[in-house]
């Protein structure tokens, strides 16, 4: 349950809350160590990865170390904004984009990654 993250009395910010988002991430956080040693080891230093509703981009970030570039993309430009305020690689790119409604050449990515996606 997503309120379980939080402290008894404490409020959540809406589904686009950016500190909603990276808390409930810490506090799965061997779970995610788990899934980001499965994208690793699917990932290489050639790869153009498009990530789909990466929120605050914690996965862009912790795989932009892997891959050739990553192109970090959310439908919500606060989580994009939050995105943007972290120290990130210059191999990664932040860009609010509909993922229904993407505007990028067939071909443009190796790979493509979606995750925590609430619609």
């Amino acid at each position: 349950m997503i309120t379980s993250a939080f402290a008894p009395g404490e409020t959540h910010f809406g589904i686009d809350s950016p500190f909603l988002h990276d808390r409930v991430i810490a506090k799965d956080g061997a779970a995610y160590e788990k899934v980001y040693a499965l994208m690793e080891n699917a990932l290489n230093k050639n790869m153009r990865v498009l990530e789909l509703a990466a929120g605050t981009g914690i996965i862009a970030l912790r795989i932009a170390g892997h891959v050739k570039s990553v192109e970090a993309t959310d439908f919500s430009e606060k989580m994009i904004t939050a995105a943007k305020r972290k120290p990130a690689p210059g191999n990664v790119n932040f860009a609010v984009a509909d993922a229904c409604a993407l505007d990028y050449d067939d071909a443009s990515f190796d790979a493509a990654i979606i995750s925590n996606n609430i619609q």
